[in-house]
């Protein structure tokens, strides 16, 4: 029963997503940074670990934005392990907890830029294991 709900609520979700992502012309105006793979362990999770690649979407008219984020990449891979890591596994399980983590990601790592600003975040995988 579970994995069902969880199942539907995944489809809904990834059905919202392409509507979101339908509307922008991705080709003329946004451009997606990928960070390496995020592994942590997460708070008071003992011996659980989470995984997350997670990808950051710009505008292309922030000419100078992808030589800072690669600049960066390891101090803004940094900071998103440790926002991971300061989560505990009911957390990072609730499904309806990753808007808000989305969020304050993207809080976070705009607070570090200076050439642009990252305009959606997005998971492309999301594991507890």
């Amino acid at each position: 029963m579970r994995t069902k709900a969880f199942t539907l609520i995944a489809i809904a979700f990834l059905c919202m997503s392409a509507s979101l992502y339908a509307s922008k012309d991705y080709t003329k105006e946004y451009a997606m940074f990928d960070l390496d793979q995020i592994v942590v362990n997460p708070l008071g999770g003992g011996m659980s670990m989470f995984s997350a690649m997670v990808s950051l979407e710009y505008k292309q008219s922030d000419k100078n934005l992808p030589t800072e984020l690669k600049n960066k990449k390891r101090v803004i891979e940094d900071r998103v392990g440790f926002y991971f890591s300061s989560k505990t596994v009911e957390e990072l399980r609730k499904f309806e907890n990753r808007e808000t983590f989305k969020d304050e990601i993207m809080n976070t790592i705009n607070g570090l830029l200076r050439e642009g600003r990252i305009t959606e975040i997005s998971f492309s995988r999301f594991n507890i294991m």
